[in-house]
């Protein structure tokens, strides 16, 4: 007898299997709610990709159909790693949702052998060795602005390193098996994002509605460069008290919210101040050099200022940010941004937001041929 909550699952699955004839939507499943999950709204508008909570049983179910794979959004690697053990061999396609994506429980998961192939929004491009003792060394020459302590700076170079071997064992192991994708925007400043500029279909990518948008629905550009976020680890503090000493700055910190989370910052509020910026500062995340921010940013038209290799991960940037504001340090990089006519920056951003939605469509495709091909 077919319990009531299984015929629901199927019925999902089915209907989201159904769209996927008209290029609407793959099902990834999940063992849990991903509704109020940050990267809901990017995953379904650029990748096509709608979530479907189930349990193992249904999920080992839809691994075992002959000439098909089933997709999985892996949250907590340990909780997934039992169900992953027992699937059959190459049968599943993963995509990545968790934060700490270099840990030796990720490296786990993503090698077992019932992964045929796997997505993920981190980087797996490592930086050259001469790259990143540059960096480094670039990084020890911008700190002579704000407060850094030796502990922040052994912290960082501890990320660095660890990061760094990680993703060498990844691309070791399984180079041909793994995918990055663009990390995206959050899911609140998908929802401010169409109230300001909307409505806008459920499936439409934001990259797109940005590209057709006509500039002057945005306010006026009054400002040269901006942040909101945390301190974080040295070279974010760095990066912001060089950023700040520019005459038209609004970096103020520490806020420690960002687009998902309105407790100082409401999204609305974030979203217009980039709008209001020619270029927004966008230092390392936690264990990766994009942030949400990057991409939020260039969906506002402005152009994302970064380093080419942070210190606390080694790591390089995703090959669709070829044409926002690099350095090797902050110095380097606000130099540039400093003698970029403005002409040339609406092009970079133009070009910036073409790259990432052909990224997107590139992956959306591998993941539609992962999921169907025999």
């Amino acid at each position: 007898m077919i319990c009531a909550r299984c015929t629901v699952w199927r019925y999902v699955l089915a209907v989201s299997e159904a769209a996927i004839a008209d290029g609407a939507a793959v099902p990834f499943t999940t063992l849990y709610d991903l509704s109020e999950n940050l990267d809901g709204a990017w995953i379904r508008r650029e990748l096509g990709v709608e979530f479907v909570t189930v349990d193992e049983e249904e999920i080992l179910r839809q691994a075992a159909r002959p000439g098909r794979r089933v997709g999985v959004v892996v949250t907590d690697p340990d909780s997934y790693r039992p169900l992953l053990s027992t699937a059959p061999p190459r049968s599943v396609v993963v995509l990545h949702l968790y934060d700490e994506r270099y840990t030796p429980q990720c490296e786990e998961v993503a090698n077992m052998p019932s992964v045929f192939s796997l997505y993920r929004p981190f980087s797996l491009e490592r930086a050259t060795n001469i790259a990143y003792i540059a960096s480094v060394a670039a990084a020890f020459a911008d700190i002579r602005v704000g407060t850094t302590n030796l502990r922040q700076i052994g912290a960082a170079l501890k990320s660095g390193r660890a990061i760094r071997s990680a993703v060498q064992r990844y691309n070791r192991a399984k180079n041909d098996g793994f995918y990055t994708v663009p990390i995206g925007y959050t899911a609140a400043f998908a929802d401010v994002y169409e109230a300001r500029f909307g409505p806008i279909g459920r499936y439409t990518s934001l990259f797109d509605h940005a590209l057709e948008r006509d500039e002057s629905a945005s306010v006026e550009r009054v400002l040269d460069v901006s942040f909101r976020g945390a301190r974080g680890q040295f070279q974010r503090r760095t990066g912001v008290g060089l950023a700040s000493q520019r005459p038209r700055s609004d970096c103020s910190t520490p806020i420690r919210s960002f687009s998902g989370d309105g407790n100082e910052l409401d999204a609305a509020t974030y979203l217009e101040l980039m709008l209001r910026s020619r270029f927004v500062l966008c230092p390392p995340g936690f264990v990766t050099n994009e942030s949400y921010r990057t991409y939020e940013a260039l969906l506002c038209g402005a152009l994302p200022v970064m380093l080419t290799t942070a210190v606390s991960q080694g790591t390089r940037p995703a090959a669709d940010l070829h044409d926002v504001v690099t350095g090797v340090c902050w110095t380097v990089a606000l130099r540039k941004m400093d003698r970029m006519a403005e002409l040339s920056r609406r092009v970079a951003v133009a070009r910036a937001l073409r790259s990432t939605r052909a990224s997107y469509r590139e992956v959306a495709h591998s993941i539609r041929t992962a999921l169907h091909g025999a």
